[in-house]
């Protein structure tokens, strides 16, 4: 089986997940997600780069804080194909040649209040609205960088989702609401 053919796969535990995207060179991207949505941005990046900044770091072996997901994905990954489960598997089996082939990458998603955003209906002017995010960016870029610094994960790829909203709570509520129905 090639590396290719993982291009795609997903496996979710929660709101958290774990994506592997297979690379052509025989590589195996696993991207360890981590989502924190806050009232406040700089708490969110703190939180979520906290929580993501074991799987890049720590070295495989069943002592480090990607064992336990490690472990799922191996025993309950639920695949069609028992092919591809097998040879995702290969990647993770520390005795296996290919387990060398495996990088950790990372996906943030961070969620937070924006004051931008007004009560529902009042944000009739999407170029504005724009505007004012777009303005945003480079203090949230700056930020993300020296948390990043921080948690020394500076040399690890990582694929930042900043959702602005107008309220965390207000998006929770609506989003369980969903769920229940």
């Amino acid at each position: 089986m090639s590396v290719s053919e993982f291009r795609g796969v997903a496996h979710y535990h929660g709101a958290d997940g774990v994506y592997a995207e297979g690379m052509e060179s025989g590589t195996l991207k696993v991207y360890w997600g981590e989502s924190k949505l806050y009232e406040d941005p700089s708490n969110a990046v703190r939180d979520c780069l906290q929580s993501l900044a074991p799987f890049l770091v720590e070295t495989d072996g069943s002592d480090s804080s990607k064992s336990q997901d490690v472990f799922l994905i191996n025993e309950f990954a639920n695949f069609d194909d028992p092919t591809l489960a097998n040879g995702l598997k290969q990647y993770f089996d520390l005795d296996d040649p290919k387990s060398l082939s495996l990088k950790h990458c990372g996906i943030a998603l961070i969620g937070f209040d924006n004051p931008s955003y007004l009560e529902d209906g009042l944000n009739t002017d999407e170029g504005k609205l724009e505007i004012k995010l777009n303005e945003q960016v480079p203090a949230w870029l700056k930020q993300i960088k020296n948390r990043v610094g921080k948690e020394k994960i500076d040399h690890f790829d990582i694929h930042f989702i900043c959702i602005p909203m107008r309220t965390v709570e207000e998006f929770r509520s609506y989003f369980l609401g969903l769920l229940e129905h």
